[in-house]
């Protein structure tokens, strides 16, 4: 997963570069684009504990992964470039595939 997140990542910052516009750091929050869908504040992760915590986790990333593929999806509709259309189908099917996986172990 990270490999592939990674291609893609590269594969966004090269076209960036060829269009001449600003590689933005992964590492680093970008606030024009908003705080990432689902983070749970300090405050709520340390209320948590096990089981309520895993539960949690995988309520945050569920929303996580839902929050990625809104973007995606507006690429594929309305983009233009070829290369990014392919990022955002790649980017829909792995998210999907994690928030499947996420909601089966919620509901064992």
């Amino acid at each position: 997963m990270a490999d592939q997140q990674r291609a893609r990542i590269d594969t966004v910052s090269d076209l960036l570069r060829e269009w001449n516009a600003a590689v933005p750091d992964p590492r680093q929050s970008d606030s024009r684009f908003g705080s990432t869908p689902g983070v749970a504040s300090p405050r709520q992760v340390d209320d948590l504990s096990a089981p309520a915590f895993d539960d949690r986790f995988a309520q945050v990333m569920i929303r996580h992964h839902q929050g990625t593929i809104a973007p995606a999806t507006n690429e594929l509709s309305a983009g233009q470039s070829t290369r990014l259309k392919t990022v955002a189908r790649d980017v829909v099917n792995a998210e999907q595939h994690q928030i499947t996986e996420l909601q089966s172990i919620r509901a064992h």
